[in-house]
């Protein structure tokens, strides 16, 4: 699907037995190509899978289906998903990062008063502003993520980041 971060492929793996499941979902199963670096997120538990170069090592739990979300990695900050909707990021549009300002800037396009969760991925050396720590949070992987609540039909986003 066409995002306004990026194409993006998103795989439901489901396990229809009584057992756990192991899976090992290569890159390519995600539209990435192989040796290419990326980030993944499990869309259905909002958990973060990691970066990766090579194979997913994913469990199912019985009876269960797992969402997985990438996007390669870039030297800029950049979205990966949104919680909103199972194909993560239709509803967002027009994202660009302007590197001397060091801002993240795109839409979100849905009905208004929605919670929604940005995800996204920010390499060494981009951390977050202290203004931005409030609602925002990165790990130590750089997977980020940040809660925008709509306030209209079309509703802009900044997230704001520094090189250290």
């Amino acid at each position: 699907l066409q995002t306004g971060f990026g194409p993006m492929t998103v795989l439901a793996v489901f396990n229809l037995t009584g057992r756990v499941r192991e899976f090992e979902i290569p890159p390519a199963m995600l539209g990435i190509a192989p040796g290419r670096e990326f980030a993944a997120l499990e869309w259905w538990q909002s958990r973060w899978l990691g970066r990766f170069r090579g194979a997913i090592p994913l469990q199912v739990p019985p009876l269960d289906v797992a969402l997985i979300h990438a996007q390669p990695t870039r030297e800029i900050p950049w979205p990966v998903s949104t919680s909103h909707h199972f194909t993560g990021g239709y509803i967002v549009e027009k994202v660009a990062f302007d590197p001397a300002a060091g801002v993240l800037r795109g839409e979100l396009v849905t009905r208004p008063g929605l919670r929604t969760v940005l995800y996204g991925h920010a390499p060494a050396p981009w951390n977050l502003t202290r203004e931005e720590s409030f609602h925002t949070v990165k790990n130590a992987a750089g997977l980020w993520q940040s809660e925008i609540v709509t306030t209209s039909t079309r509703t802009p986003f900044s997230i704001r980041f520094k090189k250290s």
